[in-house]
């Protein structure tokens, strides 16, 4: 791996922990790929998010994207900045 990404996906592990933590009764897992959080609810892809528009959300605004997507079904949206 890049250590590009590998610094880069690093810089995102905070707010996932803190979203994870705050928010045990979600099921919600995050995995970090080249320029990507993908976000699961239930083990299903519910949003996909550029890390740099991840990184400048607040969890809170992370959290109300998961919620407006769950219901979508494709997992496939996405916010590029």
């Amino acid at each position: 791996m890049d250590k590009h990404y590998f610094d880069y996906d690093q810089s995102v592990m905070p707010k996932i922990l803190g979203i994870i933590q705050q928010n045990k009764n979600l099921a919600l897992k995050f995995t970090v790929s080249k320029g990507d959080v993908h976000i699961f609810k239930n083990d299903k892809r519910v949003i996909t998010l550029d890390q740099r528009v991840f990184n400048m959300l607040e969890a809170n605004e992370i959290l109300k994207l998961i919620a407006d997507n769950e219901g979508s079904g494709n997992g496939q949206n996405s916010r590029e900045g």
